[in-house]
């Protein structure tokens, strides 16, 4: 039997810069024993809570100014070909709870140890997205996968409409905006969308998806 992957566990873990991750797919159409995907690891390497920027200005203060914003997370992972839409897991180490993961526990609290929803000592996994585009064009030099949230990909899910295809059909100027940004994938021209409407707050409505 099938389960889908964000629907695997209800536990939540602590999602932070420096985290585990791993991104579990078919890089170069590779695969194991009956056709199991391989799980390349790697460490988040943004905010999580923040939306991700590229394409933009160098600010003074340091980062990027007039960018696009996208809903998306910079990974830190040697990533290949054919592992776009792949699902991220991260992983988490420690004493939490397993209901609030930001929330402080307090061992000395009446009944802590009886609780069931606190996890002491545990390393659990939470899935956090999906894969899909890198920044930077060399699969062996520096680059930083983008792992686009769930959240984005539940809405262009629930919207149930089909996207444009970046490399193929008539939107061949945003395909070049995709080419020198260097990301890459049929997932992006959904997420692009995706990307221009959540950081406004607009209406999911409009989102394209596969």
């Amino acid at each position: 039997m099938h389960h889908p992957s964000n629907l695997i566990s209800k536990i939540r873990i602590p999602v932070k810069p420096g985290n585990n991750c791993f991104v579990i797919g078919f890089p170069k159409s590779l695969s194991i024993g009956i056709g199991l995907p391989l799980w390349e690891s790697g460490f988040i390497a943004s905010e999580p809570h923040y939306d991700i920027t590229i394409n933009g200005d160098i600010s003074p203060i340091g980062g990027l100014i007039n960018g696009l914003k996208l809903p998306a997370i910079f990974i830190d992972t040697l990533t290949r070909e054919g592992m776009s839409g792949s699902p991220v897991f991260a992983s988490y180490f420690g004493n939490w709870d397993m209901t609030d993961p930001y929330k402080d526990i307090d061992p000395t609290h009446p009944n802590f140890h009886e609780r069931d929803d606190i996890a002491l000592g545990e390393n659990r996994m939470e899935f956090i997205g999906c894969y899909s585009g890198r920044i930077g064009k060399v699969e062996e030099g520096a680059a930083f996968g983008l792992c686009w949230k769930d959240e984005t990909i539940k809405l262009i899910c629930q919207n149930k409409t089909q996207g444009e295809h970046p490399h193929v059909g008539k939107k061949r100027t945003e395909q070049a905006v995709w080419q020198k940004s260097g990301v890459y994938s049929k997932f992006n021209a959904c997420a692009l969308k995706a990307g221009r409407l959540l950081p406004l707050g607009r209406s999911p409505r409009r989102f394209s998806g596969y």
